[in-house]
């Protein structure tokens, strides 16, 4: 059952002061991070070993591990489940696909990161052509208990339901979150640092104000859940989290033949129910996000491969070309073809 933990009157009223400030003021009430740089491990590549041809990752244990992972021939790989701390993922050059817990695969590219919490268990495997690029922060729990509870101190913010076995005093959302200007520079200096071999030291330092900004999110999360119009606490957060899940399954297969009552099946809503609360809380129907979804992939495909505008149209759904020239137009001003034509930045795509 979700819930949340409000330990004491002084954490009340400080969780009051950072609901009415304006985001910038509430780094002025934090104090300032710093990992001890000796419990940081730092590795260029996934540490895998391999037992009957399936590989699994095997970081250091009782470190915090940033792992970068950069091939430029390609990659691909399948990594059987484990069971992880406190973590963010980020792709800069191809794909990733996670199966979180018993739950369906969700997809992460270069639009989005993700944060898992400690003790989920996942698996997932890794593509890129013709590079891959990644970058994956495994926080020690020894670590991350000690740095939150600087911060505010333990269960002063709500913790999500979950499967998970979590161990800190936060316990996140896990969905996908497009980048941000929270989260997503951090994890672009720690990827600048590495490229650069600079002192452990500096990445320490991005590492304390990276958990920093994790519950920064974490925290508007709980906001928005608690904005939601029902009554009780605990539906405001099952309805935030199910429908957040549900965008990830849409989102992760745009190939699917999706209908309004499949949609709602992945959460175990009735369609009239789904489509409402959807739109109440993102601003957009279902079958509108579904669409967003699908162009906005194909104008990643479209800088980033070298595949026909007719096959972008299959692999991101679309049924009809006609139609997908017409939306596409609708929505960049261009047609596919202009558009390929005239983006010449072929890195991460703007939204990083």
């Amino acid at each position: 059952m979700t819930r949340a933990y409000l330990l004491n009157s002084t954490v009340q009223i400080l969780m009051q002061e950072i609901m009415i400030q304006p985001v910038g003021a509430r780094w002025s009430k934090m104090k300032e991070p710093f990992f001890n740089e000796n419990l940081i491990a730092v590795l260029r590549g996934y540490p895998a070993s391999e037992v009957g041809g399936i590989k699994a990752i095997s970081p250091h244990s009782s470190m915090t591990n940033v792992i970068w992972c950069r091939e430029r021939e390609g990659f691909q790989a399948s990594y059987s489940k484990q069971e992880a701390p406190l973590s963010v993922h980020c792709v800069f050059r191809g794909m990733q696909s996670f199966s979180i817990g018993n739950s369906p695969k969700v997809l992460l590219d270069s639009s989005s990161y993700l944060i898992l919490n400690d003790g989920q268990s996942y698996e997932h495997i890794a593509e890129g052509m013709p590079e891959f690029e990644s970058l994956t922060i495994l926080f020690s729990s020894k670590c991350a208990v000690e740095m939150l509870a600087t911060q505010f101190g333990v269960g002063d913010v709500l913790q999500f339901d979950s499967s998970s076995r979590n161990k800190l005093p936060i316990q996140v959302c896990e969905r996908l979150r497009e980048n941000d200007n929270i989260v997503t520079p951090r994890l672009l200096r720690i990827r600048s640092l590495l490229a650069e071999s600079a002192d452990v030291r500096m990445i320490a330092k991005e590492l304390g104000a990276l958990l920093q900004r994790i519950l920064h999110v974490h925290r508007d999360d709980v906001f928005a859940a608690e904005a939601l119009p029902y009554q009780r606490s605990n539906t405001k957060f099952q309805m935030y989290e199910r429908l957040h899940r549900a965008k990830n399954y849409i989102s992760s297969s745009l190939e699917e033949r999706w209908t309004l009552q499949s949609m709602a099946e992945t959460v175990g809503f009735s369609s009239y129910h789904f489509r409402r609360c959807f739109n109440q809380m993102f601003g957009e129907t279902p079958h509108q996000y579904l669409t967003n979804c699908r162009l906005k992939k194909a104008s990643m495909m479209l800088r980033a491969s070298e595949k026909s505008v007719t096959q972008i149209c299959g692999e991101v759904g679309f049924e009809s070309l006609g139609s997908f020239s017409t939306l596409f137009c609708q929505r960049y001003g261009l047609s596919p073809v202009r558009f390929r034509n005239t983006v010449s930045d072929l890195s991460i795509g703007p939204e990083r």
